[in-house]
């Protein structure tokens, strides 16, 4: 969670079974969304071992807002019941203006903001004209935008809105407009605010995939009964140090190429995560930046597109019928103490080989992609570098890629699992030429076919 500045406050901390031992400290919330209480004093009335159940804390910050710590857990903890001593408490989820038990409350609609969501919607609020022609006269008007709504599916459906800050009325010091847009998940049924974090989750998986960026959540907003907003805070993922800028023109993909079926195309996503999460997984780490060496960011993404082939594709070696009979018979004329050891070489022996998988996901490209690029040569050369840095075997090192090579080839590996996803999400062959065409980044990773669609 992008917390731009820590969020630091006093107040009163207790135990929600016990309102009578109130200890006063210090609720930090910092970027990433960790959540931490300083207690100065113990929120126990007994010395007591290390205990790791989690626990709930109610809190009474400045100003009179109720704060909820929800799965609480010491990080720090002293036994000796010292007044003064320093007791440091980690909490996974932070509900403001409320007490409550979260694990027994169910919600019908949360809302959340993510960086960049403005650039990505590309929607323009603000209006600068030129009144005089002395260009010093100028107009400056704020154009409302409609909400946008779409249904996701028979459950779910979700709207956006474009909020606008303007300066404080009636005096002008500065003149600062800000404008920030919100995604509100609804749902006809009631969810845990564990399964709305989850599609939050995935939504930001959407907008990052889209905006080719790693982009954090900024806000969530869970809505009460009484329909009031409360704002939650949580170590969320994605999430990154390091801030990178999210420029419109780097995207994949924006809001007005999905405009007319946003709903259909988060459904295609939701459906996506159900089939392939781990190949997702494989290819948001490896996007992340978190893997440093070349070499590792490689296997993550040929482990994806093996792993996307394994949960899309159930085609075999031989039928299943010819490979019982071929083991059977294998299996029969060999020595009795050799038959366990050769029961475990075979027992994946029916599966095709990773030459085939990447052959076979090239094929389904052949209309969009240069095939004289992903020839054999480029297939050998795949499978030769995962085989040696693999299982580091000799007579691969010859012919695995190294330095720029190997550079060349995982960029291009990513950009085919970028292809599928599109495809996926409903992307003709002829809209993949056109998204691949005006993104400089996409384009080097994946040489075009000449031929028309």
């Amino acid at each position: 969670m992008l917390i731009i500045h820590d969020i630091i406050k006093d107040g009163l901390f207790w135990r929600a079974e016990d309102e009578e031992q109130k200890i006063p400290g210090k609720l930090v919330i910092k970027n990433g969304g960790e959540v931490t209480i300083s207690l100065l004093g113990s929120l126990e009335k007994k010395l007591a071992p290390p205990n790791s159940n989690l626990f709930r804390v109610y809190g009474l910050l400045q100003g009179d807002k109720k704060i909820t710590l929800e799965k609480c857990f010491y990080r720090k903890q002293n036994f000796f019941g010292d007044a003064l001593s320093e007791n440091i408490i980690l909490s996974q989820l932070a509900i403001i203006d409320t007490h409550c038990d979260i694990e027994k409350l169910t919600f019908k609609s949360c809302s959340f903001s993510v960086e960049g969501i403005i650039r990505w919607l590309n929607i323009k609020t603000f209006d600068c004209s030129v009144v005089q022609d002395d260009g010093l006269s100028f107009c400056f008007s704020i154009n409302p935008t409609e909400l946008i709504t779409d249904k996701i599916d028979d459950n779910l459906s979700i709207e956006i809105e474009v909020i606008v800050a303007c300066p404080n009325l009636p005096v002008f010091e500065e003149m600062l407009f800000k404008q920030n847009a919100y995604l509100k998940i609804i749902s006809k049924k009631n969810m845990s605010i564990e399964e709305f974090q989850n599609l939050i989750f995935k939504i930001t998986n959407f907008l990052n995939f889209s905006m080719d960026k790693v982009a954090c959540i900024n806000a969530v907003d869970v809505f009460f009964e009484d329909n009031s907003a409360h704002k939650i805070y949580y170590q969320s993922r994605p999430f990154a140090k390091n801030r990178y800028p999210i420029e419109w023109n780097n995207m994949l993909f924006k809001y007005c190429d999905i405009s007319n079926n946003f709903g259909i195309t988060l459904k295609a996503w939701l459906k996506a995560y159900d089939e392939i999460e781990p190949a997702l997984a494989l290819f948001f780490y490896t996007r992340s930046g978190e893997n440093k060496y070349l070499d590792g960011r490689f296997l993550s993404m040929i482990q994806c597109l093996e792993t996307y082939h394994r949960r899309t594709s159930n085609e075999t070696k031989f039928s299943s019928h010819t490979f019982d009979e071929l083991k059977t018979t294998i299996l029969e004329n060999c020595p009795q103490e050799y038959k366990k050891w050769l029961e475990g070489r075979i027992l994946h022996g029916n599966e095709i080989s990773l030459r085939s998988r990447i052959e076979k996901i090239l094929s389904h490209f052949s209309k969009v992609i240069d095939m004289n690029f992903f020839n054999k040569k480029f297939v050998s050369k795949v499978v030769s570098t995962r085989n040696y840095l693999t299982h580091y075997d000799i007579s691969s090192k010859k012919t695995a890629a190294t330095g720029s090579d190997l550079r060349r080839i995982t960029q291009s590996l990513e950009g085919l699992f970028q292809l599928i996803i599109l495809r996926l999400l409903g992307f003709t062959d002829e809209q993949l030429k056109s998204l691949v065409n005006r993104n400089f980044e996409l384009a080097n990773k994946i040489p075009l076919s000449t031929t028309s669609i």
